[in-house]
């Protein structure tokens, strides 16, 4: 925000006492609270500096100002930038007005258009402001050789360019002043040259004291061409807007006298301006004997003069206020009107090589798609439905203007109605001027190609064939600019190729939108959950909320349920905040419910039930006949016959539109299917839970469910268990799901981690080297999410269990998932012995399924073993190693592997169980000693890090004293704690108390491997 310190009429005098002279403390302390909030500012004298244009009132002026500008600078936010000065009337000196003065006034005023800026007649009439020009000179040297009619003024600062210009009104002043008898030469006016951020006219007398058809003229002259024109002499504050009509907009300020003894009200004005959000307000400061006090502010709309545009590619408000549109009607509980500016995080795209010998793709991070759109001229990006392509094309839009100065025309495939070349150039034409304004079209069209981009949003909406689309393609690279098109996945497929055949086409770039990863989630999570808080949220908290978000993301995401673009993450973080007894559990089934609700109440809210009992018919259907699909004459004799059953008066077929617009359902070929998978199984488990309602299918459907939880293995067969549990708490299906999981690898005892991990110790005969992780938190977080995401990069679809063996693992990691979910959907609601049994089932799964881990690890090590080290031996840094090195070497990569995956099964365990709300249940199985093992402590310890954002430093501390000899559950420890100290902040003597007693090494990244190991690379 930019602040202007006006004071105007000081009339210094040598002769008369002037007390206003010893207050410039007080204008500074007055300000001082107002102008903190801005970035730059600037102190305008609006003239009559002196009483009587005199050396000696000067040198006492010089004075004050000189304290004033020394205390605007002490304020050190903002600082003060420069001081702008104008004479008034009393800064001449009448005594010293020559002979030839009252004849060449007399004369003026008739040729006053003619008038030579720069001659005799203009010399001889300033002659009175002759010491007023050497104080001038004083105050800023760099405007001593500039005209004394009129004179510019600009500066640069951090943020922005602020041009003041200068009128001396007062050059035919006389000792008495009439108003409508001055004159002013409007030739003398500069015209503006290269881009403003602000332009402010300053001027002494307002133009009633200018004569009528010279004020006519000077005033069209100034008000096309300021934002804000500022005046004095009338001793009377005021402030108010004028809207000329060609609906270009100038803000007047008049000053108060800064002191006038005859005037009851002597002050000054403090202006703040705040362009890009389009206010500024209007501050009066009166002196109340002892201080100034402020008088109510006046507020109003700042909008830049639409004729300065012409010198700027700035857009108009209107379309300003569009590009920050979000367009998806989200609702946030801590901001009532979210813009796209609040939320916005660039994507990573793949870009695909045009070509029959084409590379792998290259990814384009995020934070380089600005640049790389930059450097290709030419360029598609295609997306899916809600991948965000619109939010991206605005923010390139508003990016590529304000940093590369490339100016862009934003235009939807529907504008398009022929392919004449005259016919795409209208269409540029229509959108250039919406956006900007049409004096500046003629400018935009004789910009270099590199300096204009036309983005063209949904193409697809453009209705003709792949010719049609061709012509219009071929037109626009005619017309002379950069293009950039968004397109719909689907429509890019057939494009790719077409396009490669036409020469001047082939040369176009493609690329996709990617779905968020890791980094770009945390980010976009991070923005969600401190918007409105971003001074109330501590570190600590926005870490532990962000991490319980991510957690519910990743999830999803991971099982394909959920796309991972920014629309879905939204929709899931706002499914999350809203009210319900599951808000923020992690509770899936809630999620889905919300996200399907939503899309359904665009319709209305009164149908929604009815809307989401018929979808689960189509859902039950297709699960009957276990394809992903139905007719869609199918579809329409279900309507039908839903219409009859419920004497329905409207016709339920009509709905099918909504469910196609809504995203739920999609339509080709005469297939119709659920676009998402998550819309499946909610709406198949609402089938199960409000058919068992049914006598006549209870029993059936109830048998199916059991038969879902035998089969849990499979994907589907366990998300609708999910969700129907969540609908509703059917307790024999519970007890059918924890006998299911007694019986999974019932015939393994779960592990004991002071017992159990021989072999592994066996591989390694010390403690490997921990460092202490960073304190940088947010770096930290960062690296983390930025290795997940290398790794998803090259991971690979999981393959089907395949043998009893592998069918038992893979229902005991499904049923990890349900039992979490049952206790997070009804946290407060399960009785505590159901609840109890939840959450120790999982811990003791999840504990036999590591024990299973750690027997085929080790039965299995000979044949691990021998592929590591014929791995790396093959590797040349192993090459001229030893035998027995290699083997050592083999043998630490496994002992990692080891630890690593049984970290991340207790992680698997604490995510599924973990919940502040389960702490009393906790307490409970703690106090049970057949319980009370380390390997449910080092979970407990796991869900209190994770969960509860805190170190329980005596736990650790006995936990270390039991598992110190044993290095594999050592290390596990360590690296639990040390995570966590990575990732959550806590208090430095904490942490150097866990740094210590568990003996991390000094933060040096070069203690990353295991010290032989590291001498063998080297």
């Amino acid at each position: 925000m930019i602040a202007i310190l006006q004071i105007g009429d000081i009339h210094t005098s040598e002769k008369k006492a002037n007390p206003a002279l010893a207050n410039a403390g007080l204008v500074v302390a007055a300000i001082k609270t107002l102008a903190a909030s801005c970035s730059e500012l600037y102190l305008v004298l609006t003239g009559d500096i002196a009483y009587a244009g005199k050396q000696k009132e000067y040198e006492i002026a010089t004075t004050f100002i000189g304290e004033l500008e020394e205390g605007l600078r002490n304020l050190g936010n903002p600082g003060l930038v420069g001081t702008v000065v104008i004479p008034g009337n009393h800064d001449c000196d009448f005594d010293i007005a020559g002979d030839l003065r009252d004849a060449a006034m007399a004369s003026v005023g008739a040729a006053i258009e003619a008038l030579a800026v720069h001659g005799n007649t203009a010399a001889e009439l300033v002659r009175p402001q002759t010491e007023y020009f050497n104080f001038q000179a004083l105050i800023d040297p760099r405007l001593e050789n500039t005209s004394r009619l009129y004179w510019q003024r600009s500066f640069s600062a951090a943020k922005s360019k602020v041009l003041f210009r200068a009128l001396n009104t007062a050059w035919v002043s006389r000792r008495h002043e009439v108003p409508g008898q001055l004159f002013f030469p409007p030739q003398a006016i500069l015209p503006i040259e290269g881009d403003t951020d602000l332009v402010v006219t300053l001027m002494h007398h307002p133009f009633a004291w200018i004569e009528p058809n010279n004020a006519r003229l000077l005033r069209r002259e100034i008000e096309t061409s300021s934002d804000i024109i500022l005046t004095g002499h009338e001793h009377k504050g005021d402030s108010y807007g004028k809207i000329l009509s060609d609906g270009a907009q100038t803000n007047y300020v008049e000053g108060a006298a800064f002191y006038d003894p005859q005037s009851s009200e002597n002050g000054f004005n403090l202006i703040i301006l705040d362009p890009p959000n389009s206010t500024y307000q209007v501050n009066h400061f009166l002196w109340k004997g002892s201080l100034y006090e402020a008088q109510p502010p006046t507020s109003r709309i700042f909008t830049r003069n639409q004729n300065l545009l012409e010198h700027q590619f700035l857009n108009n408000p209107e379309f300003r206020q569009e590009l920050d549109d979000i367009g998806t009607p989200f609702t946030h509980t801590e901001k009532t009107e979210l813009k796209l500016s609040d939320l916005f995080v660039y994507p990573d795209l793949r870009a695909i090589e045009n070509s029959p010998s084409a590379r792998t793709p290259q990814i384009v991070r995020g934070h380089k798609v600005l640049q790389f759109v930059v450097d290709n001229p030419k360029l598609r990006i295609s997306g899916p439905t809600k991948s965000g392509r619109t939010s991206l094309a605005k923010v390139l839009y508003k990016d590529l203007l304000e940093q590369k100065k490339i100016v862009p025309v934003l235009i939807s495939g529907s504008d398009f109605k022929g392919t004449t070349y005259e016919s795409v150039v209208g269409v540029i034409t229509r959108n250039f001027k919406r956006q900007y304004s049409d004096k500046l079209y003629s400018r935009f069209s004789q910009l270099l190609n590199n300096d204009r981009i036309c983005i063209i949003d949904d193409w697809q909406q453009f209705s003709l064939n792949f010719a049609a689309k061709e012509a219009v393609l071929s037109a626009l690279l005619k017309y002379g600019s950069r293009v950039l098109v968004f397109a719909d996945a689907a429509a890019s497929i057939y494009e790719l190729g077409q396009l490669a055949k036409n020469d001047d086409l082939a040369d176009f770039a493609f690329c996709e939108m990617k779905e968020l990863g890791y980094v770009l989630r945390g980010r976009l999570v991070s923005n969600w959950i401190s918007l409105g808080k971003e001074f109330q949220l501590d570190e600590l908290e926005l870490t532990e909320r962000s991490n319980a978000a991510e957690h519910v993301l990743d999830t999803l995401i991971s099982t394909g349920i959920v796309p991972s673009y920014p629309f879905f993450v939204l929709s899931v973080l706002q499914a999350r905040d809203s009210a319900g007894s599951t808000t923020n559990y992690g509770s899936f089934g809630h999620i889905y419910e919300q996200l399907l609700t939503t899309r359904l109440g665009h319709f209305g809210q009164k149908r929604v039930g009815a809307k989401l009992t018929f979808l689960s018919r189509i859902a039950f259907a297709m699960h009957q006949a276990r394809t992903p699909f139905i007719r869609e004459s199918e579809l329409h004799e279900a309507a039908d016959l839903y219409s009859r059953e419920y004497a329905l008066s409207e016709r339920v077929s009509q709905w099918i539109e909504q469910f196609v617009e809504a995203k739920i359902l999609q339509i080709e070929q005469g297939e119709v299917k659920f676009i998402y998978k998550y819309a499946y199984y909610f709406l198949l488990a609402l089938y199960f839970q409000e058919g068992i309602s049914n006598a006549y299918e209870a029993e059936d459907l109830k048998r199916q469910l059991i038969e879902m939880v035998d089969g849990a293995y499979d994907d589907d067969k366990t998300q609708t268990l999910i969700f129907y549990l969540y609908l509703s708490k059917d307790r024999q299906l519970i007890e059918q799901i924890l006998a299911k999981a007694r019986g999974v690898l019932a015939e393994t005892a779960p592990i004991d981690l002071t017992r159990d991990l021989a072999f592994s110790n066996s591989l390694c005969s010390r403690h490997p080297t921990l460092i202490a992780p960073g304190t940088n938190h947010s770096a930290n977080r960062l690296a983390r999410d930025t290795q997940k995401d290398e790794v998803a990069e090259v991971s690979r679809e999981p393959n089907k269990p395949n043998g009893s063996h592998q069918i038992a693992v893979a229902t005991g990691f499904q049923l990890l998932d349900i039992m979490g979910q049952v206790v997070r959907n009804f946290p407060l609601e399960l009785r505590a012995d159901q609840k109890r049994e939840l959450v120790y089932e999982t811990c003791a799964l999840g504990l036999r399924m590591m024990k299973d881990f750690m027997l085929s690890m080790e039965n299995g090590y000979e044949d691990v073993s021998r592929a590591l080290r014929d791995f790396l031996e093959r590797n040349p840094v192993f090459t001229s190693k030893s035998p027995d090195d290699v083997a050592y070497a083999s043998n630490m990569f496994l002992v990692n592997f080891i630890e690593g995956m049984l970290i991340g099964m207790i992680k698997k365990i604490s995510f599924c169980i973990g919940l502040r709300e389960l702490a009393e249940t906790y307490r409970q199985i703690e106090a049970d000693t057949s319980y009370n093992d380390v390997s449910m402590r080092i979970i407990d310890l796991a869900i209190t890090l994770e969960h509860f954002a805190k170190i329980p430093a005596s736990e650790v501390e006995r936990l270390r004293a039991v598992v110190e000899s044993n290095i594999t559950a050592y290390t596990i420890l360590r690296t639990l704690v040390s995570e966590f100290l990575s990732l959550f902040p806590c208090d430095y003597k904490l942490r150097q108390r866990m740094e210590s007693l568990l003996k991390f090494e000094p933060n040096d990244p070069r203690l990353l491997l295991d010290k032989k190991v590291r001498s063998l690379t080297s």
